[in-house]
């Protein structure tokens, strides 16, 4: 009877922390401009880099700071804003591709933002096509 209640008072008050923390705010969120989450790199000869740029808002209510980007392989890199994105503002990647051994035909490679983000790590993907003349 009374581990009975204990569990419910600490039910009720693992309840409490999470609507107190959820009305404190969120802290910073990484979304996608217009609601992308790839970078199209196009089609591209054998032996060239592509690069693109490519743009994320920081959709919560404190700065947001990346750290580092990280790729599934050495074909694919990224540079970031190394200052704090405020609420609010957008950023601007700038992702590169290079195809330099890379068989003909359509690829698509992940890419991962880790942050302070809320959904850190977040995911990418860049998708193309190399072509060999």
């Amino acid at each position: 009877m009374i581990f009975r209640k204990i569990r419910t008072l600490l039910m009720v008050a693992a309840g409490s922390v999470a609507i107190i923390a959820a009305a404190a705010g969120s802290g910073p969120h990484i979304s996608f401009v217009d609601g992308h989450s790839a970078v199209n790199m196009g089609p591209m000869e054998k032996d060239t880099v592509a690069t693109r740029d490519f743009r994320i808002v920081n959709t919560g209510d404190s700065a947001l700071v990346i750290s580092t980007i990280f790729s599934d392989c050495h074909c694919s890199k990224a540079t970031f804003p190394r200052e704090a994105i405020a609420p609010g503002d957008t950023a601007v990647i700038k992702v590169s591709f290079s195809s330099h051994r890379r068989l003909e035909g359509g690829f698509v490679k992940s890419m991962r933002i880790r942050s302070n983000a809320d959904n850190s790590p977040t995911r990418f993907l860049i998708q193309g096509e190399v072509i060999y003349k």
